[in-house]
């Protein structure tokens, strides 16, 4: 999109609205939004852009969907810990160490750090 296309797209609207990005993530209401709070032009090799800035950080879906994957393993070591140390986890009793032995948790680990360190490495 080009500067005044951007300029006419917002002459369609009030003068009083609000200019916000969307974001991609879970929301109850309006829809989750990052307000703007600056545009500035681009330099050197960023010459001919204009910037839009937002008051929250935006983010890439790729980004959102691999928190979540890391935020799923490791809430599984949570939970093999609870097991390993007869805890409760998230509130509910578990059945104990018969169930999940000693070092099942530093195993775990071990192999998500080594997963997780070459799927960085090859996304490089």
């Amino acid at each position: 999109m080009k500067k005044k296309d951007l300029i006419a797209a917002l002459e369609r609207f009030n003068d009083d609205d609000e200019v916000v990005i969307p974001l991609t993530q879970p929301s109850v209401g309006g829809r989750a939004c990052a307000s703007v709070n600056m545009c500035s032009g681009g330099i050197d090799w960023d010459n001919g852009k204009l910037f839009i800035h937002t008051e929250k950080p935006v983010v890439t879906q790729e980004h959102l969907d691999r928190i979540q994957k890391y935020c799923r393993r490791y809430e599984k070591l949570l939970y093999l810990y609870a097991m390993e140390n007869n805890l409760s986890f998230m509130g509910q009793p578990l059945m104990g160490s018969k169930m999940c032995p000693k070092g099942s948790v530093t195993r775990a680990l071990k192999e998500y750090m080594k997963e997780d360190v070459e799927g960085y490495l090859s996304n490089v």
